[in-house]
């Protein structure tokens, strides 16, 4: 993202990183003399191992193609008119060693000062009448937080962010998803 000004930091070409170990980076995209990147203008950790919030072991996933563990996987979207990165990031939790959740948050995050935004983020959850693996038609299916996977790049368009999900390896029990998320409000407004 070219020319933003980073809060305390002066006019910027952004370069963002995001990563499976649940952190998002902002770098400038230019090398220092010595032809390397310059340390980071600021991090984002979506994790708290003192809290037990971590990223997904990819142990626990059906397939393990994305290892050692699965955070932020599919490539996030910036806003340019708001300087808004909007990122997905997946967590296992487990606070004062109870058991654990999986959760999947799609988070808003103010590229100029890499905090997050009022509203975010927004938790993923959704149901939709139809029929489930078990051959019950009119049933309830549930999106599973740990089963299914977000590969597709998030899009921006018209004011929503959207967000597909598949398959780990087209193993055990999955469905597709496409779900649209209202950047003004953060309302889910399409599933299924």
């Amino acid at each position: 993202m070219p020319g933003v000004e980073v809060t305390g930091k002066g006019v910027h070409d952004l370069l963002i990183v995001a990563t499976e170990h649940d952190v998002i980076y902002a770098f400038d995209a230019a090398f220092d003399a010595a032809g390397r990147p310059a340390a980071p203008l600021w991090s984002l950790p979506f994790t708290n191992p003192d809290a037990g919030v971590n990223p997904v072991n990819s142990h626990y996933l059906t397939c393990s193609f994305i290892s050692p563990e699965a955070g932020i996987t599919p490539t996030p979207v910036i806003d340019p008119a708001t300087h808004t990165l909007y990122a997905l990031v997946r967590t296992v939790e487990n606070p004062n060693g109870g058991p654990e959740r999986y959760y999947q948050r799609l988070h808003a995050i103010d590229i100029a000062t890499g905090r997050e935004k009022a509203g975010s983020p927004v938790l993923i959850h959704a149901a939709v009448r139809g029929s489930s693996f078990f051959g019950l038609a009119d049933d309830e299916v549930l999106f599973d937080r740990l089963v299914e996977n977000p590969r597709a790049a998030l899009l921006l368009s018209h004011g929503q962010v959207y967000i597909a999900w598949g398959s780990s390896c087209d193993e055990g029990f999955f469905y597709g998803w496409v779900m649209g998320i209202r950047r003004s409000d953060a309302a889910a407004v399409n599933t299924g």
